[in-house]
């Protein structure tokens, strides 16, 4: 349950002060979100870390990359912020190495400086 409408950014945020990225709606409003970001990054040239790892993921997986250039995930950013050790992708789990699991601290850590960055000079 949402107690707190992030609505100058469009997220939503849990009783807990997390994202809600479960629920329909938090989920399509932090989909739009990423989406903006990514939009934001193509517009300003941004050289985007190398993804040549998605290369060797199973084919249901890279199914969820299919959506853009960057391909920024609803489920990966929860996945960092609960900081949960696997995934499951149509109903196949996926345990996550050290290496994705430090990465997914760093991509949340981002992602927070960003809103924030966003929130503090857009709505002072």
């Amino acid at each position: 349950m949402c107690i707190r409408d992030s609505s100058m950014l469009g997220l939503l945020i849990t009783q807990e002060g997390k994202l809600d990225l479960d629920s329909a709606e938090g989920s399509a409003r932090g989909k739009n979100f990423l989406k903006k970001l990514e939009e934001l990054a193509l517009i300003l040239n941004i050289d985007p870390a190398d993804r040549s790892y998605r290369e060797n993921f199973s084919r249901p997986y890279k199914a969820l990359y299919a959506g853009g250039p960057l391909c920024y995930l609803t489920e990966i950013l929860d996945s960092a912020q609960e900081r949960l050790p696997f995934i499951i992708v149509n109903s196949e789990k996926y345990v996550f190495s050290t290496n994705v699991l430090i990465s997914g601290d760093k991509l949340f850590s981002a992602f927070i400086k960003v809103k924030d960055a966003l929130r503090d000079t857009y709505y002072m």
